[in-house]
């Protein structure tokens, strides 16, 4: 089981991915992919590249497990 790695998702971040991954494979273009998850053209170049850079991984939320930074201490 080395090297592989469990990635936690939302549904939404998963109907995400295959879009993204959709408009990586030339299936439909990175405007379609916009139009379809409304979003800027601009926003659907940085999400491809995330995830062409970090993997699946790179949809998801960065802070997701982590304490909030307007937290309370209490």
């Amino acid at each position: 089981m080395a090297g592989k790695e469990i990635v936690v998702m939302s549904q939404w971040e998963c109907h995400r991915l295959h879009i993204v991954r959709k408009a990586i494979d030339k299936e439909m273009t990175q405007v379609e992919a916009a139009e379809i998850l409304d979003l800027s053209d601009r926003q659907i170049r940085r999400i491809v590249k995330q995830v062409r850079e970090e993997g699946d991984p790179g949809i998801a939320h960065k802070l997701r497990g982590k304490k909030s930074n307007r937290a309370i201490a209490v």
